[in-house]
């Protein structure tokens, strides 16, 4: 079966999985990271809520914001935020 991905500067119809290419990946990792506003602290629910139409596996695709340094968190996780430099 082949697996469709929504174009560049498209959203997807329904949650995609991640792409295990790496420039398929990156489009969709720069559709998401366009959903998180610079200077707004995010719950993991609501960092949760804004990635679960996005992606089937929302919980890896906040891990990658945040191990490619898009997002950063509090120790604990309960708090996200835009990471500036």
């Amino acid at each position: 079966m082949e697996i469709k991905f929504a174009p560049e500067g498209v959203m997807p119809e329904a949650p995609e999985r991640l792409s295990k290419k790496s420039a398929k990946r990156r489009i969709q990792i720069q559709r998401a990271e366009k959903l998180f506003e610079p200077g707004i602290e995010y719950t993991e629910s609501q960092v949760n809520i804004l990635l679960m139409p996005l992606f089937e596996d929302h919980v890896f695709a906040r891990r990658i914001l945040i191990e490619q340094g898009t997002l950063d968190r509090t120790p604990t996780g309960s708090k996200y935020w835009v990471k500036t430099s």
